[in-house]
C-alpha cells in the first residue's frame, strides 16, 4: 500500500514548549498557557478569602473558598503584570486590586507559544510515525520468521494459535498469503497481550478454531461464575447462621434480665433504605442508646440507612401527639419535653410502641441536611423475645417506609454517656429545631 493511501495514526506523544518574559518562564502543551502548573483565572471571587475591615480573615466565611498554593497566587499575579514576591497575605492583597485580564506581553506569547508548539509537535508525530513503520516492518519480518517453519516449510499444519509476543503476526499474516484472526485468551483481561492470534491456510481453518475456542472460553468462563456464586452462598449462609446465634445470644440475655433492654446494635432491613446508586452490601444499621439522669433518661439512636444518615430522639409514651409545627416557643418547649422520658418508663409488652423523631443528611451523610425533617413523627415497635426485634416507619419529603430489624449487639453505658445527643442534635440544625429552650 502506497504512503499516500496509508492511514496515518494520532500517536500520543506530549509535545510542551517554553517560553520567557521577564525572565520568567511560561509553557504550553497544547491545551494550557501555564506558569508554575497554574493558568490564568480571571475570576478570583471562588478562591480569595473574606476578610474583616480590619485586614484579618474571617475564617468562618472562608471556609468554602477554594484553596490554591502559593505559587499558584504568585502565578495570578504574573499574569497580570503584578509583582510576584512577598507572602500568601502580601500576593493575595495585590490582586484584590489588580486588573482581571493578562497582560497584552502574555496575550502575545500565548500566541507564539501556539505556533511553536504546533510546528514542535508535527516533528514529535512525524518522528513517532517513523518509529512505528520501523517497529512494523520489524515485528512483520520476526512474524514471517516464526510462520515459515509452520506453514511454508511444514504442508501438514492447517491452523496453529499463538499465545505469546503476537506483533506483527498479523501483517506477515496477510504477506505471505495467510488468514487470521484475534481472539481473546481463555483468562479474559484488558491487556493486548491477553490476545491469540489463529493463523491458518484457509478461512474456514481459522474461523473453526476460532469458534472451538471461544467455546472453551465461554465454558471456563461459566465454570468459574458458578464456582463464585457458590462461594457467595456458601459465605452468606455461614454469615445468616452467625447472624441467627448472635440474635439468639442476645434475645437470651435480655429476656434473663426480666426486663426488655433495647438498647445496642440492630440490623436493619428495608430495601427503600438502599439509593439506587449506592453498590455495597453492607445493610443499614441503628445503635439505640439510653442516658439516665437523677430524674429523667432520654432514649436516642444513631443511624446510617444509605439514603440517609442521622441522629433519631425517642419521645416519651406518655407525651401526646403534636400538631401541625406552630410558631413560638411553646412548640418548641413542647417539643423539646418530649424527648425527657421518665426514668421506670421504658419499652416493655405493655409498652411496645415508642414514637422518634429523626435530623439527618441525606446521601450517606455526605448530602445536604434535610430541612425540617424532625417535624415528622416516626414510629418503632419492639417485640419478640426480650424485646430484641423490631418494625418502623420512616417519613420524610423524600421517602415514606416501613422498616423491621433485630438486635445483634449490646452497648454499655460508657459507651452512650461520652454521647451528647443535644450536640449532635444541635449540629444536625434546621429552621424549626434550634436546641433546647432556655
Amino acid at each position: 500500500m502506497a504512503d499516500s493511501e496509508e492511514e496515518i495514526p494520532k500517536f500520543d506523544v506530549y509535545t510542551v514548549v517554553t517560553l520567557t518574559h521577564n525572565r520568567l518562564k511560561y509553557t504550553y502543551d497544547g491545551y494550557h498557557f501555564e506558569r508554575s502548573g497554574a493558568s490564568f483565572q480571571a475570576d478570583l471571587s471562588d478562591y480569595l478569602p473574606i476578610i474583616f475591615n480590619s485586614g484579618v480573615i474571617n475564617k468562618s466565611k472562608s471556609r468554602g473558598k477554594k484553596q490554591k498554593s502559593i505559587d499558584w497566587w504568585r502565578a495570578q499575579c504574573a499574569f497580570r503584570g503584578l509583582t510576584i514576591s512577598g507572602g500568601m497575605g502580601e500576593v493575595q492583597a495585590r490582586l484584590r486590586s489588580g486588573p482581571n485580564t493578562m497582560i497584552n506581553e502574555l496575550v502575545e506569547l500565548e500566541k507564539k507559544a501556539k505556533v511553536e508548539w504546533k510546528a514542535q509537535e508535527d516533528v514529535n508525530q512525524r518522528r513517532a510515525l517513523q518509529q512505528y513503520r520501523n517497529q512494523k516492518l520489524k515485528d512483520e519480518q520476526n512474524g514471517i520468521d516464526r510462520l515459515k517453519p509452520i506453514f511454508i516449510d511444514n504442508d501438514a499444519t492447517a491452523v496453529f494459535v499463538f499465545k505469546r509476543d503476537c506483533q506483527g503476526l498479523g501483517f506477515a499474516a496477510q504477506k505471505i498469503g495467510l488468514h487470521f484472526e484475534w481472539i481473546h485468551s481463555q483468562t479474559y483481561s484488558h491487556d493486548f497481550d491477553s490476545q491469540w492470534i489463529i493463523v491458518g491456510r484457509t478461512l474456514a481453518d481459522v474461523d473453526a478454531k476460532a469458534a472451538a475456542l471461544r467455546r472453551e472460553r465461554e465454558d471456563r468462563i461459566l465454570a468459574q461464575e458458578m464456582q463464585h456464586e457458590e462461594k457467595e452462598k456458601a459465605a452468606r449462609d455461614a454469615e445468616a447462621r452467625e447472624e441467627a446465634r448472635l440474635q439468639a445470644s442476645v434475645a437470651d440475655l435480655a429476656a434473663k434480665q426480666g426486663e426488655w433492654d433495647v438498647t445496642g446494635v440492630w440490623k436493619v432491613t428495608c430495601p427503600d433504605f438502599h439509593d439506587r446508586d449506592y453498590y455495597g452490601n453492607e445493610p443499614p444499621t441503628l445503635r439505640i442508646y439510653r442516658v439516665n439522669g437523677t430524674k429523667v433518661s432520654q432514649m436516642f439512636g444513631e443511624f446510617d440507612f444509605h439514603t440517609v444518615k442521622g441522629w433519631l430522639r425517642f419521645e416519651d409514651p406518655a407525651t401526646p401527639s403534636l400538631p401541625t409545627p406552630s410558631v413560638g416557643r411553646k412548640r418548641k418547649r413542647l417539643a423539646w419535653d418530649s424527648f425527657l422520658i421518665p426514668l421506670y418508663t421504658k419499652p416493655s409488652p405493655d409498652r411496645a410502641a415508642w414514637n422518634y423523631r429523626w435530623r439527618g443528611r441525606g446521601n450517606g451523610g455526605e448530602g445536604y441536611m434535610e430541612h425540617d425533617s424532625d417535624e415528622y413523627q416516626c414510629s418503632m415497635t419492639f417485640g419478640g423475645k426480650g424485646g430484641c426485634a423490631l418494625s418502623g416507619t420512616f417519613a420524610s419529603d423524600f421517602l415514606n417506609c416501613k422498616f423491621t430489624g433485630v438486635k445483634l449487639g449490646t452497648i454499655t453505658t460508657a459507651e452512650a454517656s461520652v454521647i451528647s445527643i443535644d450536640d449532635q442534635w444541635g449540629y444536625l440544625y434546621d429552621a424549626a429545631y434550634v436546641g433546647p429552650p432556655k
